[in-house]
């Protein structure tokens, strides 16, 4: 499974329809917020350590830096509007009402909204899609009346919780694995937190999540080590013993396949 950051500094918007569900093929995070907006059908979110099952009306906010990932359920038609929103480019204000707290990453648009909320939606595809001198200006005010729409209604907690027992117990194992990242983890550790047995917890966490234990639990430890690398001056050495990584040589090599630098280039390319 291939974990892929993605950098952007500018606003993009783009609305997809598809005759049957697909996945994601790999774990992904970037640097600006991704609003995904369910049009029709039902999909599943993975994000951090939480599993959403959506349906139509619903929104789906993942931070910059998210490890997250779309999942399909059954074949079937869907489709949904998405904006990538640099924060750097909006109120900052603004911005802050969405650095969310684990398990709020859903909010579910009021029936009676929909339409006025996908109005809005549709007035900004047009302005991306038009791009002429007069775009970006109201591209700007449309997305800020976005903002300030869901503001309104995430202040009133509409928001979207993992109810089945099976997702429930699988973000209980990927929350697990966030907390304890710089211990050493193995399969059989986290399945008997979890209370399943190995093979059936292997089975599940692919099954709920798209992906495998040993993916989710590198892509966690070598996003926790890219931060330390950027906002420290802690040698690399010491940066891999605390995201688990016993053997410095190893962890290069993991962190080379995620982040396609070595840690080295990565820290220099941070550097102002």
């Amino acid at each position: 499974m291939d974990i892929k950051q993605t950098s952007s500094d500018r606003f993009t918007a783009d609305r997809s329809n598809y005759v049957k569900h697909k996945s994601m093929g790999f774990l992904h995070l970037h640097n600006f917020y991704e609003f995904y907006y369910l049009l029709e059908g039902n999909r599943k979110y993975f994000i951090d350590s939480a599993i959403y099952s959506l349906e139509a009306g619903d929104l789906v906010i993942v931070p910059p830096n998210t490890i997250h990932r779309s999942i399909g359920d059954d074949a079937g038609y869907y489709s949904r509007a998405l904006l990538n929103i640099p924060p750097h480019l909006f109120e900052s204000e603004f911005m802050k009402e969405f650095s969310l707290n684990e398990g709020e990453h859903v909010i579910k648009i009021p029936a009676k909204r929909r339409k006025f909320f996908e109005a809005m939606l549709e007035k900004i595809d047009y302005e991306y899609g038009r791009n002429d001198e007069h775009s970006e200006y109201l591209i700007r005010s449309y997305v800020n009346e976005v903002l300030i729409f869901l503001i309104r209604i995430k202040r009133r907690k509409d928001f979207s919780y993992a109810d089945k027992e099976a997702d429930r117990v699988i973000g209980e194992a990927a929350s697990f694995i966030r907390e304890n990242f710089d211990k050493p983890l193995t399969l059989d550790i986290v399945a008997q937190h979890v209370r399943m047995s190995k093979t059936y917890f292997c089975k599940m966490f692919r099954e709920k999540t798209g992906f495998g234990f040993s993916d989710y639990l590198a892509g966690v430890r070598i996003t926790e080590a890219a931060k330390m690398l950027t906002d420290s001056d802690m040698d690399i050495t010491n940066i891999a013993t605390k995201c688990g990584f016993n053997d410095s040589s190893y962890f290069a090599t993991v962190f080379k396949r995620i982040k396609g630098v070595t840690p080295v280039k990565y820290r220099k390319s941070r550097e102002i």
